[in-house]
This record gives structure tokens, sequence and C-alpha cells, in this order.
């Protein structure tokens, strides 16, 4: 599971520099996001975590569209449905991650 950890810290790294990153410079941080994502997705994991992997490979997508859309100058309530969207994933993952976490630990 450690392995999954690092592309996810990269993961959030690049999207918290997206945040603060002009539209005109947004492909360089937009194409690593994508990298990132897709090294996520192709490392193997056991089946209990492929709902996990699932829902943040989901969440990841996202806060790509997202980013994308906010550089296209897309309206506000189109980038925003898709940040929501990214969050949403994500807690449900987690949700499934820790209780797959639980029954681990029973």
């Amino acid at each position: 599971m450690s392995r999954a950890l690092d592309p996810l810290r990269e993961f959030l790294d690049l999207y918290t520099v997206a945040a603060d990153t002009p539209r005109l410079n947004m492909p360089g941080v937009i194409t690593q996001m994508q990298a990132v994502r897709r090294r996520f997705q192709a490392l193997s994991y056991p089946p209990c975590l492929e709902t996990y992997v699932s829902l943040e490979v989901e969440s990841m997508d996202e806060a790509i569209a997202g980013h994308l859309a906010f550089m296209g100058k897309r309206s506000n309530e189109v980038v925003l449905s898709h940040f929501k969207k990214s969050l949403e994933s994500n807690q449900l993952g987690q949700k499934v991650l820790d209780e797959v976490l639980a029954r681990i630990g029973e």
C-alpha cells in the first residue's frame, strides 16, 4: 500500500500547485497530473482494494477535468461540478479503504 501513497501524495502536491497556477501555465501541471494518475492506476493492487482504487482514479479524473475546464474558461458551475465530484469520490474512497482496513484488522 505504501507504493500507492507516493503517487497519491504527488497528485495532491500537483493539485495544490495547479490551484495557484495561472491559466496560461496550466498545461504543464495538468500533464504531470495525468502522468501521476496513469502511474497510480498501473500499480498492482489486491482485489480487496479494487473499489478504492477505482474511486481514487475517478477522483483524479474529475480533478483533472476541473482544471481543464478552468483552463478552457468554462463556467464556474462546470468547474466546481468537477471539483465537487472529485471530492465526493475521494471521500467515498477513503470510507471504502477504512472498511477494508477494519476487516483486515479483525
